[in-house]
């Protein structure tokens, strides 16, 4: 399990194919994982947190969806060569290739840091 999943349940929330009872439970669930990856976690926790807003009146429907759409827009990615490997993370991501470049994908994403190497 790992952050793709919290992505793909909150996705679903907002595409109107899972109910908010089932993404709170999914999210609980991987929060409290110990064995779930720390980004996994991390994320459920924000998503929990957003959850949780909502529910206690502190935010509307509209502001929840507002609020949790960055969580489906983020990516992290990890590019690794002889020298090491190297995880990125931005808000969007494009990968720029030719047919002569397939190995070595160009990223164009100026807003992308390093988080681990």
């Amino acid at each position: 399990m790992d952050d793709v999943r919290v992505r793909q349940l909150v996705a679903a929330y907002l595409d109107g194919k899972l109910a908010l009872r089932d993404l709170h439970s999914e999210i609980v669930t991987i929060s409290w994982n110990e064995d779930a990856p720390a980004r996994a976690r991390q994320l459920a926790d924000t998503v929990a947190l957003r959850l949780d807003e909502f529910t206690s009146g502190t935010c509307s429907a509209e502001e929840l969806g507002d609020a949790l759409r960055p969580v489906i827009a983020e990516y992290a990615v990890a590019l690794g060569n002889a020298r090491g490997t190297r995880q990125l993370t931005g808000s969007s991501l494009s990968v720029v290739t030719s047919a002569a470049s397939l190995m070595r994908p160009t990223l164009v994403d100026t807003r992308f840091e390093v988080v681990a190497s």
